[in-house]
Order: C-alpha cells, then sequence, then structure tokens
C-alpha cells in the first residue's frame, strides 16, 4: 500500500501534472512550429511562381515586341521564355505542396499552353525560312506562285500563334494577381 505521505508531498504532485502538461506544451510547439513552416512554404512557392511567370510575361512581351518591331520571330527570344518555363517545370512539385488546386491547375495550364504556342510559332517560322530559301535557290519543284501563297499561309500562321502567345501573357498577369491577393 502506498503511504498517505507521498499524496502529500509536493514533488509528486509536481511529477504527476508536470509530466502530462511537458507532454502537451511539447506536442504544441511542434505542432505551431509544422504550421508556421508549412506556412513558410506556401509563401515561397507562390513568390517563386509568381516570379517566373513575371519573368515568362516579360520574356513574352521582348520577344512580342521584336516581332512587332522586325516582322521575324526570334529563337533566341523564344529560347529565354523556354528557359523560365524549364525553370518551373524542374521545380514543379513545390508548387503541390502548397495545396491550392486552383493555382496548380492554373499554372501547369499556362505553361504547357504557352510551351505549345512557342513550338508552333517556332515551326511557323522554320517553314517561312525553308519556303524563302527554297525559292531563292531557284528550287523548281515548288512554283513561285505557290511558295508566296505558302509564305503567306505560314506568316498568317505565325501570327495566330503570337496572338496567342499575346493572350496568355494576359492569362499570366492575371495568374500574378490571384497569387498576390
Amino acid at each position: 500500500m502506498i503511504p498517505m505521505s507521498v499524496f502529500a508531498d509536493p514533488s509528486f504532485w509536481g511529477l504527476i501534472l508536470g509530466l502530462p502538461l511537458s507532454a502537451v506544451i511539447a506536442l504544441l510547439t511542434v505542432y505551431f512550429q509544422n504550421q508556421s513552416r508549412d506556412k513558410l512554404v506556401a509563401r515561397n512557392t507562390r513568390r517563386f511562381v509568381s516570379a517566373t511567370v513575371e519573368n515568362t510575361i516579360a520574356s513574352c512581351e521582348l520577344l512580342l515586341g521584336e516581332r512587332t518591331r522586325s516582322g521575324t520571330f526570334y529563337f533566341d527570344l523564344a529560347n529565354f521564355v523556354r528557359d523560365e518555363i524549364s525553370v518551373y517545370l524542374r521545380q514543379r512539385e513545390h508548387v503541390y505542396v502548397v495545396g491550392d488546386k486552383n493555382l496548380e491547375r492554373e499554372v501547369d495550364s499556362y505553361f504547357r499552353k504557352l510551351n505549345m504556342a512557342l513550338s508552333r510559332a517556332e515551326a511557323h517560322q522554320k517553314q517561312i525560312y525553308d519556303l524563302r530559301d527554297r525559292s531563292a535557290s531557284g528550287d523548281n519543284k515548288v512554283e513561285s506562285s505557290n511558295t508566296v501563297q505558302l509564305v503567306n499561309n505560314a506568316e498568317k500562321a505565325l501570327e495566330d500563334n503570337c496572338n496567342d502567345i499575346r493572350m496568355l501573357v494576359a492569362v499570366g498577369r492575371n495568374i500574378v494577381t490571384n497569387i498576390k491577393v
């Protein structure tokens, strides 16, 4: 049997009350630290996505400005945009940590559509170069009137793709605005 003097000892009650209390405090500390860390990760991820989309927008605007000024789609400038897309793709799994499904879908869709528009624009610009080179070299396989028509069609398709990129710049601005809210 336990002597009654044990129950009267303050160290006994300190032990009985202190152990569960310290365990609860430790668990709460871990919980709040994890919650704080998760918020920090989410905030940094949003900043990363925002900065990447802003860099992509700036690169697209430079590309489209040069296209408007010179009438040529520059592959070097398109590569700047592709570099930003690859930065996002290498870090994409961090967006999933945020847990915002709408953000995930919106950003993935933006970069996928932008990549497709760039690929189509590059293909049409290459087609224009090839047709012009072929007609300049005197290749008689393609008639000159047919070549002019093909070049015009490719230029129209290239302009449509550039318009798609312009539209995606506006979408990118909306994404940045939604992230910063």
